[in-house]
């Protein structure tokens, strides 16, 4: 995820990339734990009787879809079977 998230940044896609660490990593581990840091996207939930917005974020998604089908590591990113624990 790391990877994919600048990946798609990078053509342009609302995501919230990761920010390097000053060595350029994007994941760090620390005593067996892993982290990453991402920016704070600021928004307001969608309006879905505001078909302008319903349009909008059907767009996006489209989006999303094209770029993530076009991915050339799409193989390395692996589904969650379950979350995580905490």
């Amino acid at each position: 995820m790391a990877r994919l998230t600048p990946w798609l940044d990078d053509r342009g896609l609302p995501v919230s990339a990761p920010v390097p660490a000053t060595d350029g990593r994007l994941q760090v581990e620390v005593d067996g734990v892993s982290m990453g840091l991402q920016h704070e996207i600021r928004g307001e939930l969608l309006d879905t009787a505001d078909q302008r917005q319903v349009r909008a974020a059907g767009a996006v998604l489209a989006e999303l879809h094209d770029a993530l089908a076009a991915y050339p590591d799409n193989d390395r990113v692996a589904a969650l079977e379950r979350p995580s624990e905490p």
